[in-house]
């Protein structure tokens, strides 16, 4: 189990520990995941079923975005990873497609470790796999469950946070996101791919298309929509573009749009696609005097945070944060660092990151899929 490290520097008011950490996908994701990781000086083993991918990490992903391999992360074949040890583990990192998350999940849960991250989306449209995995997460109080959700323990998410609890919160009028990014975006942090149909990216059913693929937009939305104590999303229209497969059947969105409702009677806009580019990812807060402006991975201001009076169109805050993509991981793992420490510290542990919230999200994009489907506003 973790200890604290030895001869590991400090960060703000944390003793580094060290961990031992399971990452089970050996694609793009869990190659910023074990790079992160290894920042910390944890222990990292990386599982896949396909020993292709083991290769690619070793010789083609890891050292094409980080300069050289790491020689201390241990490659293994996924019956590897069956024959461990309950707690063998503090940590699991589940970077596989969508569709998988389920059944990795289980096997998971089994090593018992203290925490398990699931990569965003956390299931496709599959109501079934949704209250299944609630049931995991409700039978093992003992584990923090977590989605990677990661927009949202970064520095433009917290900042205009901030913002939102100085100049925004009274007068409220509307919250509206974008997130919007082109298949030819995508498939830069996925080179071994032919196209979106190589993989789960190009079926909504596995969890691919705008909708689940660019889930951090509705994401966002929700976590936003917290913030500023809108209520809970009680219903969603949706209208969307879907591109069909050789039966005439819907095989992906490649861009939609939400209208979701709340309890409180708050309307809401989420506009996601798959053929934007440049990228578009912002979040949008209006009140009557005010607006703020919340963007991420931009080409050219990178992160950011905009506050402008609406009648003079005064700039009153800027903020602009370049970054590299791994950069978003990095603060995902210390996230979980964070909560490792308030394990062992006996402290009640929250987090923006909660596998809850993430299944929150998975609903009512379940519902938001039904809706686009079926044309009809569908109650979450």
């Amino acid at each position: 189990m973790y200890q604290s490290g030895n001869g590991i520097t400090g960060r703000g008011d944390c003793e580094v520990m060290i961990c031992n950490v399971a990452i089970i996908g050996a694609g793009s994701i869990g190659n910023h995941l074990a790079f992160s990781c290894r920042k910390l000086n944890w222990n990292v083993d990386v599982f896949d079923s396909d020993i292709k991918a083991l290769d690619r990490f070793k010789d083609d992903i890891y050292p094409s975005r980080y300069g050289i391999f790491d020689k201390e992360i241990n490659l293994k074949e996924m019956n590897e990873f069956r024959k461990s040890n309950k707690n063998s583990y503090d940590v699991i990192l589940i970077g596989t497609p969508p569709d998988t998350h389920y059944s990795v999940l289980v096997e998971a849960v089994a090593l018992k470790p203290r925490v398990i991250m699931i990569e965003k989306p956390l299931t496709g449209p599959d109501s079934n796999e949704i209250s299944n995995i609630k049931e995991i997460f409700d039978s093992n109080p003992e584990i923090v469950f977590l989605c990677g959700y990661n927009h949202k323990v970064n520095i433009a998410t917290i900042t205009a946070e901030q913002l939102i609890n100085t100049f925004i919160k009274d007068g409220f009028i509307s919250l509206q996101v974008h997130w919007q990014e082109s298949w030819e975006g995508i498939l830069k942090a996925h080179p071994w791919l032919e196209n979106h149909n190589s993989s789960y990216l190009g079926y909504f059913e596995r969890g691919g298309g705008a909708l689940f693929e660019h889930s951090h937009g509705l994401d966002m939305w929700l976590h936003f929509s917290r913030i500023l104590e809108l209520g809970k999303v009680d219903s969603v229209s949706a209208i969307a573009t879907f591109e069909k497969d050789e039966k005439g059947n819907p095989q992906y969105d490649s861009s939609i749009v939400l209208e979701l409702e709340t309890t409180l009677g708050f309307k809401g806009k989420v506009t996601q696609d798959v053929t934007t580019l440049p990228s578009k990812k912002q979040v949008e807060v209006f009140t009557a005097s005010h607006r703020i402006t919340i963007g991420f991975n931009d080409h050219i201001l990178g992160d950011f945070v905009l506050l402008n009076e609406l009648n003079s169109g005064k700039e009153i805050f800027n903020l602009s944060a370049q970054k590299t993509r791994p950069f978003d991981f990095d603060l995902e793992i210390r996230e979980i660092e964070r909560i490792l420490h308030a394990l062992q510290e006996h402290k009640f542990v929250s987090s923006p990151l909660s596998g809850a919230l993430g299944l929150e999200t998975a609903q009512i994009a379940t519902a938001s899929m039904n809706s686009a489907l079926t044309g009809t506003k569908i109650p979450t």
